[in-house]
């Protein structure tokens, strides 16, 4: 995810794999979920359709969509988008909705204002103050420089 956006400023990968925001719009794929438009924009009235599309419980969308996606919609969600002859694009949508899904999911789903978040970039944000809290970050898997692994705190470093 990294990359695309580092090629504005050198041919050469961010070693820390940080996000360029200004070039943002360089690391749009054909098989995404359309949320940003081609200036890199995201676009809140996509988004709400996306996902009261995919989480509805009646297959054309006519039922009320929830506040949660399960892992099932979420596979429905990237199959739902993926265009033809764009096997990169496939890729990167599974690569980068496994990492989402790592990262927010509780109990099998993740929330509405979470992906909502990690769309507009407030959500690392969020993270970033709960790590530093006794509780941590209580969502997703995974091990932090803090020493969280979830929601618990696995390791103490002391200096």
């Amino acid at each position: 995810m990294s990359l695309p956006t580092r090629i504005g400023y050198s041919y050469l990968p961010d070693p820390f794999f940080r996000i360029y925001v200004p070039t943002i719009h360089k690391d749009k794929h054909g098989s995404d979920s359309g949320v940003y438009d081609i200036q890199g924009r995201f676009m809140p009235s996509r988004f709400e359709d996306m996902w009261a599309k995919f989480t509805s419980d009646e297959p054309n969308g006519t039922s009320s969509p929830r506040d949660t996606m399960t892992l099932g919609e979420l596979f429905r969600f990237i199959r739902g988008n993926r265009l033809a002859m764009d096997p990169f694009g496939w890729t990167a949508s599974i690569l980068e909705w496994g990492t989402t899904w790592l990262l927010v999911q509780k109990d099998g789903c993740i929330q509405k204002e979470d992906v909502r978040k990690m769309y507009d970039g407030s959500l690392f944000y969020e993270i970033r103050e709960q790590r530093k809290t006794k509780e941590g970050w209580n969502k997703g898997w995974g091990i932090g420089g803090d020493g969280f692994f979830g929601g618990k705190k696995k390791l103490s470093f002391s200096l």
